[in-house]
C-alpha cells in the first residue's frame, strides 16, 4: 500500500522507466527470478543478497471491537494467553510473542495461533472480522485504527519493531534505476515510527 506513493515520483520523473511489482510473501531467488529489488521486513536470512536498511515498522497488538466486547479487553500481558491469535505462518502454531514495556521490562509469551497465513492483509481482514488478536504493522493498520475497525491493545507494551530492508543481488555496481528506487523508498519510509500514536 505504500510502495506506489513511494515510487510514483520516481516513475513520473522518468517516463522510460518500467516497473513490474510482484507481491509475494515467500523468499525467492532474486537472480533466478531476474528481480532487481525486493522489500523485506524482519530478520533476514543469510544470503549473498545486499541489504539496504530503509527504517523500521512499529508493531501493535490489535483486535476488533466486536471481539473485545465478546472476550474482554486484556489489561496485562499475561492475559493475552487467554485469547485467540492470528499470526503469520511459519513453524508450529505456537510462537513466542515478545513485548517491551515500561522501564525496559520485557515479557515473552508463548501464544497459540488459531489462524495462520502467509499474507498480512488476510490476517488483518480476519482480525477486523473479530476472529482474534494479531500483531500488525502500524503502517498497515493506520486507517483501520483511525476508523475504529481495530483497537490497539496494551499500548504501553509493544512488540519490537520490524526492520525494513531493500534487498538487491550482489553486484559490483547497482544499476541507476535500483539506486534511485532505494533512495525513493528511504525518503518515503523516513520517520515511519513517528506517524502512529503510541
Amino acid at each position: 500500500r505504500h510502495l506506489g506513493p513511494a515510487l510514483a515520483p520516481l516513475l513520473a520523473a522518468n517516463p522510460g522507466l518500467r516497473l513490474h511489482l510482484q507481491v509475494d510473501d515467500t523468499l525467492i531467488d532474486l537472480v533466478e527470478q531476474r528481480i532487481d529489488l525486493a522489500i523485506r521486513f524482519g530478520r533476514l536470512p543469510n544470503s549473498t543478497w545486499v541489504a539496504h536498511r530503509l527504517g523500521e515498522m512499529p508493531l501493535t497488538v490489535c483486535a476488533a471491537p466486536a471481539y473485545l466486547a465478546a472476550r474482554g479487553v486484556p489489561a496485562a500481558p499475561a492475559e493475552l494467553l487467554a485469547h485467540d491469535w492470528l499470526r503469520t505462518a511459519g513453524g508450529s502454531l505456537g510462537a513466542m510473542l515478545e513485548l517491551h514495556g515500561p522501564g525496559g521490562a520485557v515479557e515473552r509469551l508463548r501464544v497459540e495461533a488459531r489462524v495462520t497465513s502467509n499474507n498480512q492483509l488476510s490476517l488483518q481482514q480476519m482480525c477486523e472480522a473479530g476472529l482474534g488478536l494479531a500483531v500488525m504493522g502500524d503502517l498497515d493498520v493506520e486507517d483501520s485504527l483511525k476508523a475504529g475497525r481495530l483497537v490497539p491493545l496494551l499500548t504501553h507494551w509493544r512488540p519490537p519493531p520490524l526492520g525494513m530492508y531493500a534487498l538487491t543481488p550482489q553486484r559490483d555496481t547497482q544499476p541507476a534505476k535500483v539506486r534511485f528506487a532505494i533512495e525513493a523508498l528511504r525518503r518515503a519510509m523516513a520517520g515511519v515510527g513517528s506517524k502512529m500514536p503510541a
